[in-house]
């Protein structure tokens, strides 16, 4: 058989085979480039991503190169909000709600389990929800607090935080005056308990009573904001869950019951030996 016969017998074979070849190439050539141009149009729309935070098991943001961030579904990734400006990945533990920023710099609450806006932003300043309340600033600088479908439940009058949490903790909010420090707590109707005047109150102990501190000395009051020992202590402290109280005043350390009554007149911290 010669050359001619051998080339006329694998002519077609070898045609069909260089030109599929030729299309495979060609089709990846066009796909590469399709992606390309589809990664290039979704930065284009979207931006380019650079951090994603988890929100709850449900949610996840991420973050793009051009300061702004979405909302979507921790799984599927599907979109669930539009641009936003922030959104607070550490809502407070057993909530529902965590804070976010619009583009014009407002602040709302959104779902950590649906990811949707349920308190568009009008707030010029927000924190966390905690007990059900939480403390918003709106755009005249009124301080109030909201529940959780955006209603004002009662305003708090003539005081400027200093920026913190100002969260409640059983049944108690102890809040900070951003002109003198000084401290004091209301209840969740929106009444002073204490007023603005002490050097440093504790959040409340599960019974609702509060360690307060006015120049040097400590006392401890109760929910309601009554004086359970008075502020003339070096140092006090609740033994919760047992209803008494060790008390330090002029070295003197004792333990006596919440109602006052000596439970051990004194208490030895430490014996040294004698030389």
């Amino acid at each position: 058989m010669t050359l001619s016969q051998i080339w006329d017998k694998f002519r077609k074979p070898f045609n069909f085979a260089w030109r599929t070849g030729v299309i495979v190439i060609a089709v990846g050539i066009l796909c590469g480039l399709f992606s390309e141009f589809m990664g290039w149009l979704w930065c284009y729309v979207e931006g380019e991503s650079y951090d994603t935070e988890y929100v709850s098991d449900e949610i996840k943001v991420r973050y793009y190169t051009d300061g702004t961030c979405r909302v979507y579904t921790r799984w599927d990734n599907k979109r669930l909000s539009k641009k936003l400006k922030y959104v607070d990945p550490y809502p407070n533990a057993g909530d529902t709600l965590t804070t976010y920023q619009s583009l014009d710099s407002k602040w709302g609450y959104l779902s950590t389990v649906s990811g949707k806006i349920v308190i568009p932003a009008s707030y010029a300043e927000v924190w966390d929800f905690s007990e059900g309340l939480a403390a918003v600033v709106d755009d005249k600088g009124k301080i109030g607090y909201i529940n959780h479908t955006g209603e004002i439940v009662f305003y708090v009058e003539d005081i400027y935080l200093d920026g913190s949490d100002n969260s409640f903790c059983n049944g108690v909010c102890v809040m900070t005056s951003a002109i003198n420090g000084l401290k004091g707590a209301i209840n969740k109707n929106g009444e002073w308990i204490l007023p603005m005047e002490y050097r440093q109150i504790f959040s409340p102990y599960r019974d609702g009573f509060l360690k307060v501190c006015k120049g040097e000395h400590w006392g401890l009051y109760d929910s309601a904001g009554k004086e359970l020992f008075p502020i003339i202590y070096d140092d006090i402290y609740y033994d919760e869950g047992y209803d008494r109280v060790f008390t330090n005043k002029n070295g003197v350390k004792q333990l006596v019951s919440v109602t006052g009554e000596v439970i051990e007149p004194v208490i030895v911290a430490r014996i040294t030996p004698l030389n």
